[in-house]
């Protein structure tokens, strides 16, 4: 008697572990131009420059919960 080996799943798991492999090189990251003025002066922007909290700032303040409030007392949530 001949024993029949599992060589159709086999193969699926090699094809399955080949793409993973291939997907896992592409690049999860994708670039645009800007115009460098743009950019210096973005990079250039605090809150001395403009007046108005950065948006590294507006992120912390929104994940703290304390957004609303440092719109009505700015000086008090950020001491």
């Amino acid at each position: 008697m001949i024993r029949q080996t599992a060589v159709p799943g086999r193969r699926l798991t090699a094809l399955m572990v080949v793409g993973l492999l291939l997907a896992a090189c592409a690049s999860p990251v994708g670039t645009n131009r800007t115009d460098p003025k743009v950019v210096l002066r973005e990079l250039g922007q605090s809150a001395t420059t403009t007046g108005e909290p950065t948006w590294q700032t507006r992120n912390v303040l929104f994940e703290q919960g304390m957004f609303a409030e440092f719109e009505e007392r700015p000086e008090d949530v950020l001491a």
